[in-house]
């Protein structure tokens, strides 16, 4: 977890990006919980071998979010998309949302 200067920092960060370029998008919530920031999509590729090394890449067995792997030769291992948006886009505390469909994952990251 974030201290509260880490906090203020990285806000005041996102909040400086979102006014400089269309992204990161804030997505602002309608009750108590914390702001929400869209950071982008997620490129499964790069997940796979961070993941699991050099030689893996990434399989869509289907059309929905979860039918993800990465695969070398004959092996086959699951992605973990949050962990994939945490190296992707540099914040240990960034995760993935599922969208519709298989392309549809996207990383976020509450401040």
């Amino acid at each position: 977890m974030f201290n509260q200067t880490t906090k203020t920092t990285i806000t005041a960060l996102l909040i400086a990006t979102t006014l400089a370029s269309a992204s990161p998008t804030p997505i602002l919530p309608n009750n108590n919980l914390k702001p929400r920031y869209e950071l982008g999509g997620i490129n499964v590729d790069r997940a796979c071998q961070s993941q699991n090394g050099v030689g893996w890449t990434a399989v869509r067995l289907g059309d929905s979010v979860n039918d993800w792997r990465c695969r070398r030769g004959e092996e086959w291992r699951s992605v973990n998309m949050s962990a994939a948006c945490a190296v992707q886009y540099g914040w240990p505390d960034a995760y993935a949302r599922p969208g519709r469909g298989a392309n549809d994952w996207v990383c976020h990251l509450n401040v």
